[in-house]
């Protein structure tokens, strides 16, 4: 099966089209054309078993953007930059409702709260964007007071997904451990 598909590159200055062709069928792909940037492209291999554990973002009506956790208003409440994890995943790594976890990719980790709760499936861990205020460089005084945890510390800056080109934010593996 072939499919001609059309993409435009933005270098930093110019538009480039290309017309690469997406050849291959449903289980294994590959992306052809001159021109095409080599990269650290996100390929997925789709014949290697699942791994124990991805990592999502999500968004909440009242952290939509990180600006809004500087709003008295929308800041008050109930913790929301928790670590959602599924009640069969939380049993099978120890973890409990309001203790704490630690998400590691590689070297990269953090700590966070745990929430249990079956709106994530098995396998999926949550942890929405847009937190981590306690960072050099933050000027959210009232964000600062409850920073949360930097999602995109847990991502590699440089993979992209192949088809998009947008970066690899979601369905990233990860280990969770309960900290003691």
């Amino acid at each position: 099966m072939s499919v001609e598909a059309e993409v435009w590159h933005y270098d930093g200055r110019n538009a480039n089209r290309w017309q690469p062709r997406l050849v291959g069928d449903a289980a294994a792909f590959s992306l052809i054309g001159e021109g095409w940037e080599s990269g650290p492209y996100a390929w997925a291999d789709l014949q290697a078993p699942a791994p124990a554990l991805q990592v999502i973002g999500r968004r909440d009506v009242r952290s939509n953007n990180s600006w809004m956790h500087n709003l008295p208003m929308l800041a008050k409440g109930p913790e929301r930059c928790t670590l959602e994890v599924h009640p069969d995943d939380a049993r099978r790594l120890g973890l409990a409702d309001g203790g704490t976890a630690t998400v590691q990719r590689g070297e990269a980790s953090l700590q966070v709260p745990v929430r249990l709760s079956d709106a994530v499936m098995p396998g999926v861990v949550s942890l929405p964007h847009g937190w981590g205020h306690a960072l050099p460089g933050s000027r959210l005084g009232i964000a600062a007071e409850r920073p949360g945890a930097n999602l995109n510390a847990l991502f590699d800056g440089r993979a992209t997904d192949p088809l998009s080109g947008n970066a690899v934010l979601a369905g990233v593996a990860v280990d969770v451990r309960a900290l003691n």
